[in-house]
Protein backbone atom coordinates (compact mmCIF):
# COMPACT_ATOMS: atom_id res chain seq x y z
CA UNK A 1 0.00 0.00 0.00
CA UNK A 2 0.79 3.56 0.03
CA UNK A 3 2.14 3.41 3.94
CA UNK A 4 4.56 0.83 2.71
CA UNK A 5 5.61 2.21 -0.52
CA UNK A 6 6.67 5.35 1.09
CA UNK A 7 8.36 3.43 4.37
CA UNK A 8 10.73 1.11 2.33
CA UNK A 9 12.73 1.18 -1.27
CA UNK A 10 12.50 -0.61 -3.79
CA UNK A 11 16.64 -1.20 -3.35
CA UNK A 12 16.22 -2.24 0.09
CA UNK A 13 14.27 -4.94 -0.73
CA UNK A 14 15.99 -5.79 -3.49
CA UNK A 15 19.20 -6.10 -2.07
CA UNK A 16 17.47 -7.97 0.75
CA UNK A 17 18.85 -5.74 3.25
CA UNK A 18 16.85 -6.80 6.20
CA UNK A 19 16.41 -3.75 8.96
CA UNK A 20 14.67 -1.40 6.69
CA UNK A 21 12.30 -4.57 5.57
CA UNK A 22 11.79 -5.39 9.18
CA UNK A 23 10.68 -1.47 10.17
CA UNK A 24 8.65 -1.37 7.06
CA UNK A 25 6.89 -4.53 7.93
CA UNK A 26 6.79 -3.93 12.00
CA UNK A 27 3.32 -2.41 11.80
CA UNK A 28 1.72 -5.72 10.83
CA UNK A 29 3.11 -7.22 14.21
CA UNK A 30 4.20 -10.66 12.44
CA UNK A 31 7.38 -12.84 13.22
CA UNK A 32 7.97 -14.08 9.67
CA UNK A 33 9.17 -11.64 7.06
CA UNK A 34 9.57 -13.28 3.27
CA UNK A 35 11.65 -11.10 0.19
CA UNK A 36 11.32 -11.77 -2.92
CA UNK A 37 12.98 -10.67 -5.52
CA UNK A 38 10.95 -11.76 -8.91
CA UNK A 39 12.27 -10.60 -12.42
CA UNK A 40 11.69 -12.23 -16.22
CA UNK A 41 14.27 -13.35 -18.00
CA UNK A 42 15.17 -13.17 -21.59
CA UNK A 43 13.25 -16.27 -22.81
CA UNK A 44 10.34 -15.16 -20.14
CA UNK A 45 10.86 -17.19 -17.51
CA UNK A 46 9.88 -16.05 -13.82
CA UNK A 47 12.97 -16.34 -11.65
CA UNK A 48 13.05 -15.57 -8.07
CA UNK A 49 15.85 -15.32 -5.13
CA UNK A 50 13.79 -15.62 -1.87
CA UNK A 51 14.39 -15.35 1.91
CA UNK A 52 12.47 -16.58 5.27
CA UNK A 53 13.27 -14.54 8.48
CA UNK A 54 11.84 -15.16 11.27
CA UNK A 55 12.15 -12.33 14.44
CA UNK A 56 15.24 -11.16 12.67
CA UNK A 57 17.33 -13.90 11.66
CA UNK A 58 17.19 -15.63 8.01
CA UNK A 59 15.86 -19.41 8.82
CA UNK A 60 16.03 -19.87 4.61
CA UNK A 61 16.50 -18.58 1.29
CA UNK A 62 16.50 -20.65 -2.37
CA UNK A 63 16.05 -19.89 -6.02
CA UNK A 64 12.32 -20.45 -8.06
CA UNK A 65 12.35 -20.89 -12.01
CA UNK A 66 8.91 -21.50 -14.08
CA UNK A 67 7.92 -20.89 -17.10
CA UNK A 68 4.22 -19.62 -15.35
CA UNK A 69 3.44 -17.16 -12.93
CA UNK A 70 0.60 -19.52 -11.53
CA UNK A 71 3.72 -22.13 -11.25
CA UNK A 72 6.52 -19.68 -9.52
CA UNK A 73 4.20 -18.86 -6.97
CA UNK A 74 2.76 -22.57 -6.09
CA UNK A 75 6.66 -23.29 -5.93
CA UNK A 76 7.54 -20.09 -3.75
CA UNK A 77 4.94 -20.96 -1.21
CA UNK A 78 5.60 -24.03 -1.00
CA UNK A 79 8.80 -23.92 -0.05
CA UNK A 80 7.96 -21.34 2.58
CA UNK A 81 5.80 -23.75 3.78
CA UNK A 82 7.96 -26.33 4.10
CA UNK A 83 10.57 -23.77 5.84
CA UNK A 84 7.92 -23.38 8.81
CA UNK A 85 6.99 -26.86 9.07
CA UNK A 86 10.65 -27.61 9.89
CA UNK A 87 10.40 -25.09 12.63
CA UNK A 88 7.10 -25.27 13.62
CA UNK A 89 5.15 -28.76 12.74
CA UNK A 90 5.09 -31.67 15.71
CA UNK A 91 6.44 -34.98 14.49
CA UNK A 92 4.61 -37.54 16.46
CA UNK A 93 6.19 -40.50 16.27
CA UNK A 94 6.49 -43.14 19.66
CA UNK A 95 10.26 -42.21 19.53
CA UNK A 96 9.31 -38.75 19.89
CA UNK A 97 7.41 -38.77 23.16
CA UNK A 98 9.19 -37.84 26.58
CA UNK A 99 8.40 -35.78 29.59
CA UNK A 100 9.72 -33.45 30.61
CA UNK A 101 8.73 -30.71 34.20
CA UNK A 102 7.74 -27.27 33.49
CA UNK A 103 8.01 -25.19 36.46
CA UNK A 104 5.74 -22.02 36.49
CA UNK A 105 6.02 -19.10 38.50
CA UNK A 106 3.99 -16.16 39.59
CA UNK A 107 0.61 -18.59 39.63
CA UNK A 108 -1.47 -16.74 42.44
CA UNK A 109 -4.61 -17.59 41.79
CA UNK A 110 -6.90 -20.21 40.92
CA UNK A 111 -7.87 -18.41 37.69
CA UNK A 112 -4.07 -18.20 36.85
CA UNK A 113 -4.04 -21.73 37.64
CA UNK A 114 -6.71 -22.76 35.01
CA UNK A 115 -4.77 -19.74 32.67
CA UNK A 116 -1.58 -21.64 32.86
CA UNK A 117 -3.32 -25.06 32.15
CA UNK A 118 -5.07 -24.22 29.36
CA UNK A 119 -2.25 -22.43 27.51
CA UNK A 120 -0.55 -25.85 27.92
CA UNK A 121 -2.89 -27.99 27.20
CA UNK A 122 -3.59 -25.52 23.80
CA UNK A 123 0.52 -26.05 22.40
CA UNK A 124 0.24 -28.69 19.58
CA UNK A 125 3.63 -30.25 21.34
CA UNK A 126 1.30 -31.19 24.34
CA UNK A 127 -0.21 -34.45 24.66
CA UNK A 128 -1.11 -33.87 28.66
CA UNK A 129 -0.25 -31.15 30.92
CA UNK A 130 -0.66 -32.36 34.63
CA UNK A 131 0.48 -30.71 38.57
CA UNK A 132 2.39 -32.29 40.40
CA UNK A 133 3.50 -29.96 42.77
CA UNK A 134 1.57 -27.22 43.84
CA UNK A 135 3.58 -24.47 46.36
CA UNK A 136 2.96 -20.54 47.29
CA UNK A 137 3.16 -18.91 44.19
CA UNK A 138 3.95 -21.75 41.54
CA UNK A 139 2.99 -25.18 40.02
CA UNK A 140 5.19 -27.61 38.52
CA UNK A 141 3.10 -29.67 35.71
CA UNK A 142 4.71 -33.15 34.08
CA UNK A 143 4.22 -32.91 30.79
CA UNK A 144 4.58 -35.66 28.26
CA UNK A 145 4.98 -34.57 24.74
CA UNK A 146 3.96 -35.43 21.42
CA UNK A 147 6.96 -33.96 20.04
CA UNK A 148 10.57 -32.46 20.91
CA UNK A 149 11.34 -29.89 23.74
CA UNK A 150 13.10 -27.41 21.78
CA UNK A 151 8.93 -27.47 20.02
CA UNK A 152 7.28 -26.66 23.19
CA UNK A 153 9.89 -24.17 23.98
CA UNK A 154 9.42 -22.44 20.03
CA UNK A 155 5.03 -22.77 20.79
CA UNK A 156 5.94 -21.19 24.80
CA UNK A 157 8.08 -18.52 23.13
CA UNK A 158 4.77 -17.66 21.15
CA UNK A 159 2.61 -16.62 23.75
CA UNK A 160 3.11 -13.10 25.38
CA UNK A 161 1.63 -14.20 28.80
CA UNK A 162 4.54 -16.82 29.93
CA UNK A 163 7.94 -16.17 29.66
CA UNK A 164 11.64 -18.32 30.98
CA UNK A 165 12.45 -17.42 34.19
CA UNK A 166 15.93 -18.19 35.92
CA UNK A 167 15.92 -21.22 38.31
CA UNK A 168 15.21 -20.92 42.01
CA UNK A 169 14.73 -24.69 42.78
CA UNK A 170 18.07 -26.69 42.33
CA UNK A 171 17.54 -28.79 39.33
CA UNK A 172 17.25 -32.52 39.90
CA UNK A 173 16.98 -34.22 36.19
CA UNK A 174 19.15 -31.87 34.31
CA UNK A 175 17.80 -31.01 30.69
CA UNK A 176 13.72 -32.12 31.60
CA UNK A 177 12.81 -29.12 33.79
CA UNK A 178 12.36 -26.00 32.29
CA UNK A 179 10.99 -22.48 34.31
CA UNK A 180 8.87 -20.33 33.21
CA UNK A 181 6.93 -17.45 35.01
CA UNK A 182 3.60 -16.47 34.29
CA UNK A 183 2.22 -12.92 33.46
CA UNK A 184 -1.88 -12.41 33.79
Amino acid sequence: DLEDAGNLNVSDLWGFFSEPVELATARYNSDAVAMVRLYRDSAQRFKSLWQLRINGELVNQGEIESLSQKSWADQLVTAIAVSLADIYAVRVSSELQDTLQLDVANVQTFKDYVDVSRVLQSLAPVRTAAPVKVTPGRVRFAIELNGYKEQLIEYLALHDKISPSIATDPVTEEGNLLYYRWQP
